[in-house]
């Protein structure tokens, strides 16, 4: 990177000569930041500026990357409700499959056997349902995530104030 040959004047600087005192080299220290897939147009008309075209491809790769983030999201959406549904439908013919146990044991004058083989699923059921903590089902994944990151900065700034 070439060195700045421009130096800015001090109003002190030929105090400073006078008293045999020489000011050398000053360093200067920039940081800039910015947030989102492009950076500021300042910058983005320098990079254009240096290098025709490269905006264009930026973008390009912004695009490409954004629809594979979507492409991604909806493949894990799909996964999640498939497995969802293969879970419901197994637990569904594992209680069908007890009741209709229960039924034969009661049927053969097993009653406690039959009576426990018969409810016992069911119960277990209905206590996972009640008991689970599970996301609100009309709650969106893009709602929770949003609702997450703002608890997240919430608790930074209690952090910060303290």
């Amino acid at each position: 990177m070439p060195e700045n040959t421009n130096r800015p004047q001090h109003s002190h600087a030929a105090e400073y000569e006078e008293k045999g005192k020489s000011i050398d080299q000053e360093e200067w220290s920039v940081r800039i930041s910015y947030s989102g897939p492009l950076p500021p147009p300042e910058t983005l008309k320098k990079y254009e500026e240096m290098q025709p075209g490269v905006t264009d491809r930026l973008l390009t790769v912004i695009e490409e990357q954004e629809e594979n983030r979507r492409k991604m999201e909806q493949t894990t959406i799909e996964r999640k409700f498939t497995i969802e549904l293969a879970g419901m439908i197994l637990g569904f013919i594992i209680l069908s499959i007890f009741m209709v146990g229960g039924i034969i044991l009661l049927m053969l004058e097993k009653d406690t056997a039959g009576f426990f083989s018969l409810f016992g699923p069911a119960l277990v059921l209905l206590m996972i349902r009640l008991f689970s903590k599970r996301p609100s089902q009309t709650q969106s994944t893009y709602e929770q995530g949003q609702h997450h990151s703002s608890q997240t900065q919430d608790q930074q700034d209690g952090q910060a104030k303290e």
